[in-house]
């Protein structure tokens, strides 16, 4: 179980959805940033403090979410983008950060998020 100083960001705009990824990785012992639904008050928590991981969804209501990509990447937080759109639709800048489907298995959800704070 990893230790609870662990602070994982998640922003995706299906409510029952972020609730589903907040409780899981509640449950495996870590922080929860969030979850945020919108960009503004994500890029807000982000001036707080940086998180140590992120799970993003791209397509937030019709709103990308590249301005806290962007953010996290210029912090150097590793992220991870789970997505019911194309990874095509990702900026060259962020293509190389890993890309989950929104049907994605919880397992593989968290090892992708553990294998992101084993990098840092």
């Amino acid at each position: 179980m990893p230790p609870t100083d662990l602070c994982v960001m998640i922003v995706e705009d299906d409510a029952l959805l972020a609730m589903h990824l907040s409780a899981m990785l509640s449950e495996q012992g870590y922080r929860v940033l969030g979850p945020f639904t919108s960009l503004r008050p994500a890029l807000a928590a982000l001036e707080a403090g940086m998180p140590d991981a992120a799970v993003l969804d791209i397509d937030l209501n019709g709103v990308m979410s590249f301005p806290i990509s962007d953010a996290l990447a210029g912090a150097n937080v590793p992220f991870l983008w789970l997505s019911g759109s194309s990874r095509s639709m990702l900026p060259e800048r962020h293509r190389g950060h890993p890309f989950l489907p929104k049907t994605v298995e919880p397992q593989a959800l968290l090892s992708a998020v553990a294998q992101l704070l084993n990098r840092k």
